[in-house]
């Protein structure tokens, strides 16, 4: 369209392929050979993303943190900020090492119905159980979360190593089971199960539970010692009457909990 309005610049189309070509390159070798997230290149814009999520989130407002989690889900996701850009952004992410007030305020949300912090009792103006945007920012959550796991089982390929993106995983969950107190697999299977209420959020948690599954042995074990497969099943079948995607969601995470009875 460009080109046909006379507006096309090759000269910056060219520099811009040759900068996501190198973002695409340092990703992989931050995946590969497990270096710290420290190029200028592949860190810049997701800093600056980060940086503003973080100052939103901090605010203690609902509207604030909304917009900061929906600008999360398009940062993690490849086809909106770039693969190297998302992938470097989902690992910094999940592992905690850059702004982990983050990570800790989307599962605070999630397992908890409070902003920032898991213990509330401090800051009753944080805590947003009650408050009428609770459902459309745990629904957010979940898509954070989904979307940044999600890019780092596609990322998981990458490299001559496969130990990194499964021990970031690892680490998360006890993360979050040692800050939170709960179980973060037995909250989306809780989800998922929950179809009824919230087809969506059941969708989304299958997402997630598959593309952990995906990442991480461990996890795929413990989402099917958690009864995945009962749990999926009963989606399935919800599925199957009501929702396309839901079907395909949970036919995907039936068919990765599987893999752990065959093996």
């Amino acid at each position: 369209l460009q080109a046909a309005e006379g507006e096309f610049d090759v000269d910056d189309h060219r520099a811009q392929m040759d900068k996501e070509r190198s973002r695409n390159e340092i990703a992989k070798r931050v995946l590969g050979n497990g270096i710290e997230l420290l190029s200028e290149h592949a860190s810049e814009g997701c800093a600056v993303a980060l940086e503003t999520s973080s100052t939103l989130l901090k605010t203690g407002k609902a509207d604030a943190a909304e917009l900061a989690l929906q600008s999360l889900v398009y940062l993690f996701d490849p086809e909106h900020s770039g693969y190297g850009t998302a992938t470097v952004a989902a690992t910094t992410f999940l592992s905690g090492d850059t702004k982990p007030e983050i990570r800790d305020a989307v599962l605070s949300l999630l397992l908890c119905g409070c902003l920032v912090d898991g213990d509330c009792g401090n800051e009753p103006h944080r805590h947003l159980e009650d408050h009428p945007y609770m459902g459309s920012l745990q629904s957010l959550c979940l898509a954070v979360l989904a979307k940044a796991v999600s890019t780092l089982a596609t990322s998981s390929s990458i490299g001559e190593t496969q130990d990194l993106p499964s021990s970031i995983i690892n680490s998360f969950l006890v993360h979050a089971r040692d800050k939170f107190g709960k179980d973060l697999l037995r909250v989306l299977l809780d989800k998922l199960g929950n179809t009824q209420e919230n087809i969506h959020d059941a969708c989304l948690a299958a997402q997630c539970l598959r593309s952990l599954c995906d990442t991480s042995g461990e996890a795929r074990h413990a989402i099917r010692e958690a009864g995945a497969e009962e749990v999926t099943t009963s989606a399935r079948g919800w599925g199957e009457r009501y929702s396309t995607r839901l079907e395909g969601a949970s036919e995907q995470l039936f068919s990765a909990v599987v893999v752990v009875t065959q093996r």
